[in-house]
């Protein structure tokens, strides 16, 4: 149950945008003189989608029931749900590599078999 006046989880649902990433092929690093950074082709032969925004404070509340972050001066959305403070529209952040493993784990549970969420390559990510 969330407080009176707090958002609702059951209806605020995790309210995720995506934006469609073509397949294309592009030159990932920088040139400069240090060997572990000289420019290779990198070929995206798939699509995918990737969420139009970092992943916010209250989408990782209603999927881990925690929020790790701190919260910062000049939160304009600040909410108390369930006992947690959130700025709810603000990027989760103190979110190892593992504890975003586990959140999309835990998003992937309920989803059958087919498409599922996981986190960008490296090279999706550039």
């Amino acid at each position: 149950m969330s407080p009176a006046g707090a958002l609702d989880p059951k209806t605020v649902g995790l309210a995720a945008k995506f934006v469609p990433i073509q397949a294309g092929e592009f030159d990932m690093g920088r040139a400069n003189h240090d060997a572990w950074d000289v420019p290779y082709h990198v070929v995206l032969t798939q699509g995918f989608q990737l969420q139009a925004t970092d992943v916010t404070q209250l989408q990782y509340f209603l999927v881990m029931g925690d929020n790790p972050s701190d919260l910062h001066n000049g939160c304009q959305d600040h909410q108390v749900i369930a006992g947690h403070d959130l700025c709810v529209n603000h990027p989760v952040e103190n979110v190892s590599w593992s504890d975003a493993r586990a959140f999309i784990a835990k998003l992937n549970e309920n989803i059958p078999n087919g498409n599922k969420y996981r986190l960008p390559t490296e090279a999706e990510w550039e």
